[in-house]
């Protein structure tokens, strides 16, 4: 008669799945001679919306891009499908369905036996599986009397890594790659998370686009791409502007600054613009027009707003649509800029609203310009007289 499988329960939201839960899961497997170990990817408190998070999609893509290879370690989704609440009792019964005849271990540390009594039926609990406990950092390793009999002790060194501490330095922009698998790392730069708010991620190709600018583009502008998309997510709420459109502004418009130089110049000839002498003499000036090509030539971006605010958000131009003008702000106050003037132009757009914070942009554009004794371009001089017009009632 064969031995009942022995498998180990790691429950968590794994926001992101960090390489000290597989190695408590490594550990754990060793000490109790399991046969698999299942990463139960939990749902996320329901006030949990907003913030650095990452989706229940994306949790479980991240576990299943750690576990690929990995033959005694399986991710698990059925506290995702649920309705309302999942509980631990409920998923244990579940399991104990799906494998009949199996022995459960369940892994917590040492943390969350203070809490246990709490849980739902904990009696039941206790039926289901036994308690494999692993020693956290900052915490006495001591098990309640009463639960003595049910619990297992697993060698493991503390450690006080956690996944706030994983999200807080991506999103600083700090390094993080030693402390989540390579596969998680590369799928979180992918696909922006922790970088960027959810608004952004779930538009339609959103996840296409920023893979695109991981590929093509230097980290910091890669960020500050992001970060435009995101004050563009917010400046919804300002002007009337689709949100579909404002995050692929903001995602694409600096794409063109993959190419340099004078292949920018080269670029801008093959697409058959029209290149002015500032631009000759500053071929920079060119990757938003150019980013604009490529963006409705190669990505087959059709929406012609989206074309004109990526064309004109560096200048700006007379007439510039309503998307166009959004971007234009956007790109001088989002998040990364460190210049006081960037954080300037948010405080008038919270205080004063928009069209201040707009002419304030126009405005602080041609200073910095002429502080740095370079030519101005005529179009952005044309573009500050349009709105000095267009605002003088704002």
């Amino acid at each position: 008669m064969s031995k009942p499988r022995r498998i180990g329960i790691l429950g968590g939201t794994f926001d992101p799945l960090h390489k000290t839960h597989c190695d408590m899961a490594s550990a754990a497997s060793d000490a109790l001679g399991l046969d698999l170990v299942l990463f139960v990817v939990s749902a996320r408190p329901p006030h949990k919306t907003e913030g650095p998070y990452a989706t229940a999609e994306e949790r479980l893509e991240m576990v299943q891009a750690a576990l690929d290879g990995e033959p005694r370690m399986k991710p698990c989704n059925i506290e995702l499908g649920r309705n309302g609440v999942s509980y631990t009792d409920d998923t244990l019964r579940e399991l104990q369905r799906i494998h009949p005849g199996a022995d459960l271990f369940l892994i917590v540390g040492f943390d969350m036996l203070l809490d246990f009594p709490s849980w739902k039926n904990p009696k039941g609990i206790l039926e289901k599986a036994r308690l494999a406990v692993v020693p956290r950092a900052g915490m006495p390793e001591i098990i309640p009397r009463e639960l003595m009999s049910y619990c297992q002790r697993i060698p493991f060194e503390r450690t006080a890594l956690s996944s706030t501490e994983i999200r807080r330095r991506i999103a600083a922009g700090e390094s993080f790659d030693e402390l989540v698998p390579r596969a998680v790392a590369g799928l979180i730069r992918r696909r922006g998370i922790y970088q960027t708010c959810i608004a952004v991620r779930q538009c339609p190709r959103a996840d296409e686009f920023i893979a695109l600018l991981y590929e093509g583009l230097s980290e910091k502008t890669r960020r500050h791409c992001l970060g435009t998309a995101e004050i563009m997510v917010c400046l919804t709420e300002h002007v009337d502007i689709s949100l579909e459109s404002a995050v692929t502004a903001g995602l694409l418009h600096d794409f063109g600054k993959r190419i340099k130089g004078t292949e920018l110049i080269e670029a801008a000839r093959r697409y058959g613009l029209v290149l002015t002498e500032v631009q000759m003499q500053n071929p920079k000036l060119l990757h938003a027009q150019v980013a604009a090509e490529e963006c409705r030539r190669h990505l087959g971006v059709s929406d012609e707003e989206v074309y004109e605010a990526i064309s004109w958000h560096t200048t700006g131009c007379p007439g510039l649509c309503t998307l166009g003008l959004a971007l234009y702000v956007a790109d001088f106050s989002e998040l990364t800029r460190t210049f006081p003037e960037a954080a300037t132009a948010r405080d008038i757009l919270r205080e004063k609203g928009f069209w201040k914070a707009l002419m304030y942009v126009s405005e602080e554009k041609l200073v910095r310009v002429r502080r740095k004794h370079a030519p101005v371009d005529p179009i952005s001089q044309a573009f500050h007289s349009w709105l000095q017009h267009e605002c003088k009632d704002a």
